[in-house]
């Protein structure tokens, strides 16, 4: 079995080959230590990201309390449902507003299904930490009222109807038990601009302490991909500490003054690695799913290890696992496994593994394998069918390459199997920003047809830098770019271009405007009609 060598190109790369880690520093757990491991503690259990996870045992709300009652709207549909944090935050925040305003009464809209997971209402609230709370506001004759439906303000305060006005007082007194809360951490209170103004405003002339205004101004916050939320506050909780430490995932960005429980989220990776020693296969397997479900970047070394193990499902989650985590460092570890293999579908799925890590280093390694596979691959290996990798190698150059690539695009659209050259004819237009009338590659005569239309193509224009080749593909696409690319004319026009239904546009689009903004965004990370929304939104708060 050949080994390759890849301490040099991983150093090129700038990511040094994950080494397999030492003996544990304990034992492997025994099997009464095991039970103690995978069982979760009681009460409610908030698992994964609140916007695709679920709810466990979680906690019913009651419908109305002391200071708090579901407004009519959401009484039937059984949203109230979510973690006991959640749960004692309500009780908590109601009662504080109630005590500071006699007569006070929080609306709460939706939290979650008894058991999380998507609704017909929400694309969030999968996971009982994010909650609906009305705003509270003021009649025509100035008497507070507690509304019971969505009412809408705008910059000023004024209700949509005309009838009302934002209550700053009573809604500040509300923000501040949110974000001063000492048991729960709260990520987000979504709100409007123009309200948050008002909010911060009034905190400032109600003296109240400069740490809390600041927390103010982190957490109030206006969506870039959502409605404003100018007629409620979306509430959302960090996971607690013990959530976090059985699957419950938090996004940035991380308050300072918030505790995650860093430290026992670790010893809980620590202890789960030890449970990769244990000999029965089964065990290992759990061991392995829960530090997926960590998305626990500690352990990649151990998983990259386990990609030898005896077991070949142990081996197969371990590699699922490498890709949830989607941790850079696992690149040299799984290039280091790609040259142990003799099995060419093992070969496969590790090399597709690794070029879709998320870093630019993959280009490289995909232009790498291009020019000398056997740099990667053991002789039974290279000697196989290659149109996995290849297929793979082009979607990497698609996703990564700018004009340079162009020539081993046109190589691989005339590859032998008609996936790697539909691969390839996608990657040709994503780099070129271009779709010529050319054929699909469907077929060996056909593929040679499109090969000589991308040729001319790129015998024009190949002098041409990228910016030329993608302001070159805007204006065919029908986007006129006006002055430089940086000028704000024309970053208007790409931020209509990021909404364009062909896919190629739109993600183009995006790239440059992340790179001369400086704004970064994933081209992929949203649909073409929410990143034109969030650029939009990005751009009217920071356009010179």
């Amino acid at each position: 079995m050949k080994v390759c060598t890849l301490t040099a190109i991983l150093v090129t790369l700038g990511w040094p080959s994950v080494a397999a880690p030492g003996p544990p520093p304990m034992p492997p757990p025994d099997a009464s230590e095991l039970e103690r491991i995978f069982a979760t503690p009681p009460g409610s259990l908030s698992f994964g990201g609140t916007g695709g996870g679920r709810l466990e045992r979680g906690e019913e709300i009651p419908l109305s309390g002391r200071g708090w009652a579901f407004i009519p709207v959401v009484r039937a549909r059984h949203t109230n449902h979510g973690t006991r944090e959640m749960a004692g935050l309500l009780r908590r925040v109601a009662a504080r507003v109630a005590d500071a305003h006699p007569g006070a009464r929080l609306g709460i809209g939706n939290v979650s299904l008894p058991t999380g997971g998507r609704s017909r209402w929400h694309a969030s609230h999968q996971a009982g930490r994010d909650v609906d709370i009305l705003m509270f506001a003021r009649d025509r004759r100035d008497r507070a009222t507690n509304p019971t439906r969505f009412l809408g303000f705008d910059a000023d305060g004024r209700s949509r109807d005309g009838r009302y006005r934002f209550d700053v007082e009573r809604n500040l007194t509300l923000v501040e038990a949110l974000v001063t809360d000492p048991q729960v951490g709260v990520q987000w209170i979504f709100v409007s601009d123009g309200l948050k103004a008002l909010l911060l405003e009034a905190a400032t002339a109600r003296g109240l302490p400069a740490a809390t205004v600041e927390r103010l101004g982190e957490v109030l916050h206006q969506p870039t991909d959502a409605l404003p939320h100018d007629d409620h506050f979306h509430v959302r909780l960090y996971c607690s500490p013990e959530d976090r430490r059985y699957g419950c995932l938090d996004f940035a960005p991380f308050w300072p003054w918030v505790e995650r429980g860093d430290e026992a989220f670790s010893a809980r990776v620590a202890t789960l690695l030890r449970v990769l020693e244990v000999p029965d296969e089964q065990v290992r397997l759990r061991g392995i799913r829960a530090l997926a479900d960590l998305r626990a970047i500690d352990a990649v070394p151990s998983l990259v290890s386990a990609l030898y193990d005896d077991s070949e499902p142990v081996r197969e989650a371990s590699l699922r696992a490498i890709r949830v985590i989607g941790s850079p460092s696992a690149l040299g570890g799984l290039l280091d496994a790609l040259g142990r293999t003799d099995d060419p579908a093992w070969a496969a799925r590790l090399f597709s593994a690794a070029v879709t890590l998320p870093t630019d280093a993959v280009l490289e390694v995909a232009r790498t394998y291009l020019k000398t596979p056997a740099r990667y691959l053991s002789d039974p290996v290279a000697k196989a069918d290659p149109t996995p990798l290849l297929t793979a190698t082009a979607r990497v150059l698609g996703r990564y390459g700018r004009p340079e690539v162009v020539p081993e695009l046109l190589e691989l659209l005339t590859a032998p199997r008609a996936e790697t050259r539909e691969a390839a004819r996608d990657a040709l237009i994503s780099v070129t920003n271009r779709a010529p009338d050319a054929p699909s590659p469907s077929t060996a005569r056909k593929a040679e047809r499109a090969r000589a239309v991308w040729t001319r193509l790129w015998d024009r224009h190949k002098a041409a830098s990228w910016h030329e080749w993608l302001r070159g593909g805007f204006e065919a696409a029908g986007y006129r770019l006006r002055g430089s690319l940086s000028d704000p004319r024309s970053i208007e026009v790409l931020i209509e271009a990021t909404g364009d239904s062909r896919s190629y546009i739109s993600e183009n689009a995006v790239r440059l405007l992340s790179e001369v903004t400086g704004h970064a965004v994933d081209p992929r990370s949203r649909p073409p009609s929410r990143q034109q929304r969030h650029w939009r939104y990005w751009w009217e708060h920071n356009a010179p």
